[in-house]
């Protein structure tokens, strides 16, 4: 399967020029995993909470991190069920797979 118009232009492509829409989807992985982070964490948001005096208390839990290339390593993408992203893909990573924070400054792979 191939595009056969320039998506600006409308002009068709020459045969010679055309990209396949699987390549052209694995060129547009590769750049993002290029131009990725060294390390992502996860992180949880609890802004529910408040104190004996009724002050509203956010709070952030660190759940952990993965280095950049891991996260990529066995790639799943999905979408997720929401208005805001129903037409998104997203690049997932189990949370149960991560590093705990408390390992960050002795990870060999880093330091």
């Amino acid at each position: 399967m191939v595009t056969h118009y320039d998506m600006n232009s409308g002009q068709m492509i020459p045969l010679q020029k055309r990209v396949g829409f699987v390549d052209r989807k694995l060129k547009r992985i590769n750049a993002e995993i290029n131009l990725s982070l060294d390390i992502y964490t996860r992180i949880f948001i609890n802004d529910k909470v408040t104190t004996d005096d009724g002050k509203k208390v956010f709070i952030g839990y660190l759940l952990g991190y993965v280095l950049g290339y891991q996260f990529y390593e066995n790639l799943k993408i999905m979408n997720f069920p929401s208005k805001k992203s129903s037409k998104a893909i997203y690049v997932t990573y189990p949370i149960s797979n991560t590093t705990s924070f408390n390992r960050l400054f002795d990870d060999k792979k880093l330091w």
